[in-house]
C-alpha cells in the first residue's frame, strides 16, 4: 500500500512538473507486440490503402482483447473463437480471418512461431442469393430525383456511375486529380498502383460544377 502511495504521488508530482507521463510498451512476446512488427514489414506496407485501414481496425480490436497475451500461445482455437464471435457478420469474420492470416503468415516465415494457428480454419459461408441488387435505370433515375443537382449525394453517384472506379477509389478523387475535364488518379489494388485517366463526361461535369468533391 505504502509503496503504491508512493508511486502516485510521483506521478502527480511528475504532472505538475508537466513532464510526459510514461506508457508501457507491449511486451515482446505479445500479440501487440507482433502486429506493429507486422505493420512495419514490407508485406504489411504492400497492402493497398484501404486494406490497411480495413485491418488497422481489426487490429485495434484484436488488441483490446488479446493483445496482452503471448503470441507463441494463439492457437487454431482461438482464431476460431475469434471468427465465431463475428459470426453474425460473416465479412467482418471473414475480414479477421484474412488480418489474422495475413500476420501469422509472416511471423511463421521470420520464425516468430512455429506454427501458423491460422492454416485449415475455414471461412465462413457466403449468404445464399445476391447480396446486392443491380441497379436499374429506373433505381437511378429515382435516386436523381431525391439527390438533385447541388446536393453532395447527387455527387458521389454520379463519380461512382460516370466513372467505373472501385468506391475505395472514388471516394479519393478530388478536385485536384481533375483538369481540362480529364480526371487522373492512381488506383489502389493489391498494394499495385495504376495511373487510369478519364474523361469525364457532360453529365458528370454538370453535376460537379465548380462544387468541392468532398
Amino acid at each position: 500500500m505504502e509503496a503504491r502511495r508512493t508511486a502516485q504521488n510521483k506521478s502527480h508530482r511528475a504532472a505538475l512538473a508537466g513532464q510526459p507521463r510514461r506508457t508501457r510498451s507491449a511486451a515482446t512476446n505479445s500479440l501487440a507486440w507482433l502486429v506493429a512488427r507486422y505493420r512495419e514489414t514490407a508485406e504489411g506496407r504492400a497492402l493497398s490503402s484501404a486494406t490497411r485501414r480495413q485491418r488497422e481496425n481489426i487490429f485495434l480490436h484484436v488488441r483490446e482483447t488479446a493483445g496482452g497475451q503471448p503470441f507463441a500461445k494463439i492457437t487454431r482455437t482461438t482464431i476460431v473463437a475469434g471468427r465465431e464471435r463475428r459470426a453474425s457478420t460473416p465479412e467482418q469474420a471473414r475480414n479477421f480471418l484474412d488480418a489474422m492470416r495475413g500476420l501469422f503468415r509472416w511471423a511463421q516465415s521470420v520464425a516468430f512461431v512455429r506454427v501458423d494457428p491460422t492454416v485449415g480454419v475455414k471461412n465462413p459461408p457466403r449468404p445464399k442469393g445476391a447480396r446486392f441488387v443491380a441497379w436499374t435505370e429506373e433505381h437511378v433515375a429515382a435516386c436523381e430525383r431525391r439527390w438533385p443537382l447541388g446536393t453532395r449525394q447527387r455527387v458521389w453517384l454520379d463519380v461512382l456511375l460516370y466513372t467505373g472506379l472501385r468506391r475505395g477509389d472514388a471516394v479519393r478523387l478530388e478536385r485536384q486529380h481533375v483538369r481540362d475535364g480529364v480526371a487522373t488518379i492512381k488506383t489502389e489494388k493489391s498494394g499495385f498502383n495504376v495511373e487510369v485517366t478519364i474523361p469525364l463526361l457532360p453529365v458528370l461535369q454538370a453535376t460537379l460544377g465548380g462544387r468541392p468533391m468532398r
